[in-house]
């Protein structure tokens, strides 16, 4: 038995609408339980707009459920995993209020670079922060320690190993990327 708000025999007019894609104009019709429509004029994917993604949020099977996520739901995403990380690092780190006072300021300052800074990852210099004043408290590698937490926390692959590519890297010198450059002066004191 289906609840009858997704039995479509119990929909009513407003359950379908017609919206105008964002390239070309040409109408779509949406069904309120479609979560994206690809246009037939010009082959783009969209979204539809009277559903809510909140769930995509939290929830670690957002990106194989919806596919590519848009934009706006890639960043709430993001924030959820800087927010859980923080608390993560604050729970490892306990009574060490130093490495916790840094972190947090460190954080702050990786994330004003990040929008100061057009190209650049917040989501990946602010969590590469995090993982490498972590992993100096405690003793540990930074890329391991972020590849363990951001599993845990279902972080997608893409952004996993971009993290742990830059971490690597992050006591070499030589040539930086514009996210390595961030978390360098991101942890200068």
């Amino acid at each position: 038995m289906q609840c009858p708000g997704q039995d479509s025999r119990f929909w009513d007019g407003a359950a379908v609408f017609e919206y105008k894609c964002p390239k070309c104009g040409h109408m779509l019709e949406f069904f309120k339980d479609d979560s994206k429509r690809r246009c037939k004029n010009c082959g783009n994917e969209v979204f539809n707009p009277r559903m809510d993604f909140g769930c995509a949020a939290y929830c670690p099977y957002a990106e194989q459920c919806l596919g590519q996520l848009p934009p706006e739901l890639l960043a709430k995403k993001q924030e959820k995993l800087i927010t859980d990380t923080g608390a993560e690092l604050k729970r490892r780190l306990k009574d060490d209020f130093k490495a916790i006072g840094r972190a947090g300021r460190a954080a702050r300052r990786a994330a004003e670079l990040a929008a100061d800074n057009e190209g650049s990852n917040k989501a990946v210099i602010v969590l590469s922060v995090y993982f490498v004043i972590l992993a100096e408290a405690a003793g540990g590698n930074a890329a391991e320690l972020s590849q363990s937490i951001m599993t845990h926390f279902g972080a997608n692959e893409g952004l996993k190993n971009e993290i742990r590519a830059l971490l690597e890297h992050q006591g070499s010198a030589g040539d930086e990327d514009l996210n390595l450059r961030l978390v360098r002066q991101a942890l200068v004191p």
